[in-house]
């Protein structure tokens, strides 16, 4: 703390919450103590009273402390509310400055950094309780988004300060946009934890954002004008191909965006569709919103040919055709009861009460979730020992908890064969080396075993006369 103060900091935060030493000090789930640091709640605070005297101590009276405590551990036998408004007391006597309330720990950590499965600002009301019992100013924390929300928060009194992370990666003027009103402006985070609180730090050392290209390479990614304004054609309005013409407009050029479809948003449009994902509209709507702003050419239901791009005789030609579901080589794929996830998430498809989703990836988890929600048993077959593979682990915790009180039946080591109108059959590899081959009912099998690159209009565009550019899943 004397460092910091030294260094020019304006304020130490102690963290005295998920799972950390002091909060394994305050939690009764942890703290078994028999001594004075134990027992009572007064005991358990002991430790984190101390520190706070001692660096106030240290650091003079005009040096602001404040401490991160947990609201709920989200535990039984852990921190509850009433405990944490006890916390608070005993830190504002300790001498601290300002309280910051979150919640969860290691054990519950889906909690301490909630993503998309969470609404925003979910922690408001533990905030509003503790300012109920304390005198010095009260913060909070929680997936806050919406600067609306986040003043909404603010003006019923419910929090002092609000606490933005993960917004902050994605637009890091959020504040400012939100000040001048321009919120239209503003990049919303999506809560996918993706490239930030879910991340793999051994594999994945630099922190990076779904959304926001520029975190963590800013000097790399800085958008400069252009020495020369040149025309740029783009093919396919998926998320990779409204960004780059967003990108390719700041810097000056004459953008002109094509999708085949009848809307912007490629796959994002799936995406967004089940419950947890809500807040992919809100990045589909702001690239849309940016690229009408920045004056991009927007064609929608056009499908280009090699004729049409050498009528337009672009500069330079990005491909962004996206990708494909995969559809199995087996006998019976091609069946009426057979459909992709994609269709079944955009009402394409007519799905029966029983239902096989093959492939527990991402989207068969998603798809699965979906139909189970909808009142259909689902039993999710994937061939790989566990499911999830392409998720991360924030997102797994929420899907398997979901699942399981869904009644999603998970088959792991499970092959599919064959599709029949009566269902389908499997061969299931337990324990031993031997494959057991069985049946299993169903009206519909959805499948979900991934994409791959849509990219037959690069093979016949080798010739287009311009430097030509494949960006995103093709």
């Amino acid at each position: 703390a004397v460092r910091a103060r030294e260094a020019g900091y304006d304020l130490v935060d102690i963290h005295a919450g998920h799972g950390y030493l002091l909060h394994s000090f305050l939690s009764p789930f942890f703290n078994k103590r028999e001594d004075i640091y134990g027992g009572s709640i007064e005991n358990r605070a002991r430790f984190l009273c101390e520190v706070i005297r001692s660096i106030r101590q240290r650091t003079g009276p005009d040096f602001p402390i404040n401490v991160r405590i947990n609201g709920t551990d989200f535990i039984p036998g852990g921190i509850d509310i009433e405990q944490a408004m006890r916390h608070a007391q005993l830190i504002e006597e300790a001498g601290a400055d300002a309280i910051n309330i979150s919640a969860g720990m290691r054990e519950t950590r889906q909690y301490m950094i909630p993503g998309s499965f969470f609404p925003q600002g979910l922690y408001a009301d533990l905030s509003d309780k503790v300012k109920g019992v304390v005198k010095i100013p009260v913060m909070t924390v929680g997936r806050y988004i919406d600067p609306q929300l986040a003043e909404e928060v603010l003006s019923k009194g419910k929090a002092d300060f609000i606490i933005m992370g993960r917004a902050l990666l994605a637009d890091p003027h959020l504040p400012h946009k939100a000040e001048e009103g321009r919120l239209s402006e503003i990049r919303p985070c999506i809560g996918c934890n993706e490239g930030c609180a879910a991340r793999n730090p051994k594999k994945f050392p630099r922190v990076s954002c779904a959304v926001n290209a520029s975190v963590a390479k800013e000097g790399e990614c800085r958008i400069q004008a252009a020495s020369f304004q040149r025309k740029i054609m783009v093919v396919g309005g998926g998320p990779a191909g409204m960004e780059a013409a967003r990108v390719a407009a700041l810097r000056g050029h004459h953008v002109s965006l094509y999708e085949r479809s009848d809307r912007l948003g490629g796959q994002l449009i799936v995406a967004s569709i089940p419950t947890n994902n809500r807040d992919i509209k809100n990045l589909i709507d702001f690239l849309v919103r940016r690229l009408e702003v920045l004056g991009v050419e927007i064609h929608t239901g056009v499908f280009v040919s090699p004729e049409l791009i050498a009528e337009k005789r672009p500069d330079a030609l990005v491909i962004a055709t996206g990708a494909q579901p995969v559809r199995p080589n087996i006998p019976g794929a091609d069946g009426k009861n057979v459909v992709q996830a994609s269709d079944v998430l955009l009402g394409k498809a007519d799905v029966g009460t029983r239902v096989v989703v093959a492939g527990g990836g991402l989207v068969g988890m998603e798809t699965g979730l979906f139909l189970a929600q909808k009142g259909k048993r689902v039993v999710l077959v994937e061939m790989l020992p566990k499911i999830g593979s392409n998720a991360n682990s924030l997102e797994m915790l929420c899907l398997m908890e979901h699942l399981v009180e869904s009644g999603v039946q998970i088959l792991t080591n499970t092959k599919l064969l064959l599709v029949h109108p009566g269902g389908v059959i499997v061969s299931m590899k337990e324990l031993t080396s031997e494959n057991e081959v069985i049946s299993i009912k169903a009206d519909t099998v959805v499948i979900a075993l991934g994409y791959r690159p849509a990219n037959d209009l690069s093979e016949s565009l080798k010739g287009a006369g311009c430097p030509v550019y494949l960006i995103g899943d093709c």
